[in-house]
């Protein structure tokens, strides 16, 4: 049966029923596809953290730093770090350019998984992201992960820092440097590269020599002169050893071996002391009294005493350097003009460490200096981070 409508619609009213119904239309579409990328986004992000939780599991013996990933993803939800459809937006690229550079900081790319981190590899995973291998994708994300981690660890302690070898890093997660950390901020900044490199020392004879490296290696190459092989492994053995330092000490004496120099630092300022004579061996680490006495200076700790005798004065202890301007010293430690007539005991706010250093270059106004490598050391330290032969 037809029904017939006697009053009829105009078409502005059947315009508005239309454009009512469209809309209507419009929006069920829209929340359709939004349920359906939900949907797809939860399926891309469970199959990638299952995958991520598989590939450590299956892979762990050959990361540097297992422990540390595993926290790293963990702290992420078991994400990818890397590699996802919007990849354009992660430092994928920043951290291979990185890894590329690690020489200009006396490092070696062959140390940070260069045969799985390849750009052809990391391109194809990028272009069928979501389509391709899961566990393809997930491994070379870990992968990378873990050499970021190794890069930061090995600027900040050293690759071969026998105080701080890579199981003892993996496994502190207490306060602290903690490179898994370090990296989970940088990948939320825009400057990734600075973010990274932050993990290095920052006195000043480790950025001086640090920039001349850079120089070299990177700015250097190509012009019309070329830097002796022999000159950037020397500098790459005392970035090394200079990374062996608390680098988040300000205030602090070092004793140079090669150099025969006693240099106090103090915030951006070196004083240095040549020593006359000395026996290195059995130092303190630390001290945090002095005593003046005729123009000598002990250092004191409840072991081993250090004694900075006045110039001239013989050695009567395995524990005691003999230095120029020995007064100037401790006038420095004290604060003020500290006098040469009769005993006086002077204490420390807080405790001044020692560290005993063996550098055979460094950068003096401009220039690299090299000292005798008197103990024969620097040959065995190279060979360990050329060829990763251990010490």
């Amino acid at each position: 049966m037809i029904q017939i409508i006697e009053q009829p619609i105009t078409i502005n009213e059947l315009y508005s029923i239309n454009y009512k119904t469209m809309r209507k239309v419009k929006r069920l579409t829209r929340c359709y596809v939004s349920l359906l990328l939900l949907l797809a986004a939860s399926n891309l992000k469970a199959a990638d953290t299952t995958a991520i939780r598989a590939q450590l599991a299956a892979h762990r013996n050959e990361l540097y730093y297992p422990n540390s990933v595993e926290r790293f993803y963990k702290a992420a939800g078991f994400r990818l770090a890397w590699i996802a459809p919007d990849t354009v937006k992660t430092h994928a690229w920043d951290a291979m350019l990185l890894l590329d550079c690690v020489i200009q900081y006396g490092l070696n790319h062959s140390d940070y998984h260069p045969s799985q981190l390849l750009y052809p590899k990391l391109h194809e995973l990028i272009e069928n992201s979501g389509k391709s291998n899961n566990r393809q994708t997930a491994l070379y994300d870990i992968m990378l992960t873990d050499a970021v981690i190794a890069f930061a660890n090995n600027l900040h302690y050293g690759r071969l820092n026998l105080e701080w070898p890579p199981a003892k890093i993996d496994k502190k997660t207490g306060t602290g440097f903690r490179a898994e950390v370090i990296l989970a901020n940088a990948l939320a900044q825009k400057d990734f590269y600075s973010a990274i490199i932050s993990a290095q020392p920052t006195s000043a004879s480790y950025k001086s020599l640090q920039y001349k490296m850079h120089l070299v290696t990177g700015l250097y190459t190509g012009d019309c002169y070329e830097t002796p092989e022999s000159e950037i492994r020397l500098m790459a053995v005392n970035l090394e050893r200079m990374r062996w330092v608390d680098g988040n000490v300000n205030n602090f004496i070092a004793i140079n071996v090669p150099s025969k120099i006693l240099s106090y630092y103090i915030n951006d300022t070196v004083y240095r002391f040549k020593i006359k004579s000395g026996v290195f061996g059995n130092l303190p680490s630390s001290f945090n009294e002095f005593v003046a006495d005729n123009g000598t200076m002990v250092l004191g700790q409840k072991k081993n005493p250090l004694t900075i005798p006045a110039e001239g004065k013989q050695l009567i202890a395995n524990n005691f350097i003999t230095v120029q301007n020995a007064g100037k010293l401790a006038s420095l430690l004290y604060g003020r003009q500290v006098g040469n007539r009769g005993a006086r005991h002077f204490q420390l706010t807080k405790p001044l460490a020692v560290y005993v250093t063996y550098y055979t270059c460094e950068m003096q106004d401009g220039v690299l200096i090299s000292y005798k490598d008197i103990d024969h050391r620097d040959e065995k330290l190279e060979r360990a981070l050329y060829r990763a032969e251990k010490l």
